[in-house]
């Protein structure tokens, strides 16, 4: 099962062209508990918020931590992109 997680999350299943700032990262995150809070998981209310279609985020039952890892390695734009 990690093996085929692993591939999955190295597949292009993501929008490579979609790119979020940390600031809007961050902002999401201090207001996503409410999401949780209406039964939303974590990468969910990051797909809906960001307008992303991606499955393996979208669900995934991954903890925190991992969505963060993923999230910030696809979408987060670096400063060394600007």
């Amino acid at each position: 099962m990690g093996h085929m997680v692993s591939l999955l999350m190295q597949s292009k299943s993501f929008e490579p062209g979609k790119h979020i700032s940390l600031e809007q990262y961050t902002e999401w995150k201090n207001q996503c508990s409410f999401d949780a809070l209406r039964g939303l998981r974590y990468g969910q209310s990051f797909c809906n918020h960001f307008e992303i279609a991606d499955n393996l985020l979208y669900y995934t039952t991954f903890d925190v931590g991992q969505c963060d890892d993923y999230i910030t390695k696809r979408y987060i734009e670096s400063d060394l992109e600007t």
